[in-house]
């Protein structure tokens, strides 16, 4: 129980992006303000979480796959903040310009969670999970403009390079793996 203690900021972020999903699927088709200030409130409530939980040294948790030490925390931090002025700047941007994509918001949310597990990570496989992660959301984002052919030529050659990395990547981490065991 004190390894899942040790990661609460990212379960509660999985919790309320997972509400905050909910919340746009049975909001209607109007405004993405509910959205938008669910998004705001799960992000606020993560830093906050953050900094009650602030660790005094390095702990590891998850057999050696997670790691906690205050670097990790104001990283996290960092990349908090830098996501919630993203959504300051997407609302005034699809206010411009008359859209109404909440999708944006929620896969923010999700790859704010890679970003998390990958600030953690403290083995490859943990490594591997945060980028996957962080990647299967900014998939969907490039294609979020699904009436213009770039935007979809776009997401299909940045699918195509990230399922070529991250098949290398996966082989070498087995090349290490396997160097270090035998």
């Amino acid at each position: 129980m004190t390894d899942l203690a040790l990661i609460i900021p990212e379960i509660t972020l999985l919790t309320l992006a997972s509400c905050v999903l909910l919340i746009d699927v049975f909001r209607g088709r109007g405004s993405n303000a509910a959205t938008f200030w669910a998004a705001i409130i799960s992000v606020l409530v993560v830093l906050s979480l953050i900094a009650l939980y602030f660790p005094d040294g390095t702990m590891i948790a998850f057999f050696v796959t997670v790691k906690l030490d205050p670097m990790g925390a104001v990283l996290k931090a960092f990349a908090l903040v830098l996501v919630l002025l993203s959504f300051f700047y997407a609302r005034d941007y699809y206010a411009k310009n008359r859209a109404q994509v909440s999708e944006y918001y929620i896969l923010s949310l999700f790859a704010t969670i890679g970003m998390l597990v990958l600030i953690s990570a403290n083995s490859l496989l943990t490594i591997y999970l945060g980028l996957e992660l962080l990647s299967l959301s900014l998939y969907s984002m490039v294609a979020m403009s699904r009436d213009s052919a770039e935007s979809s030529e776009a997401a299909m050659k940045y699918f195509i390079l990230g399922a070529l990395a991250s098949g290398m990547l996966l082989y070498g981490i087995s090349i290490l793996y396997g160097v270090s065991v035998t």
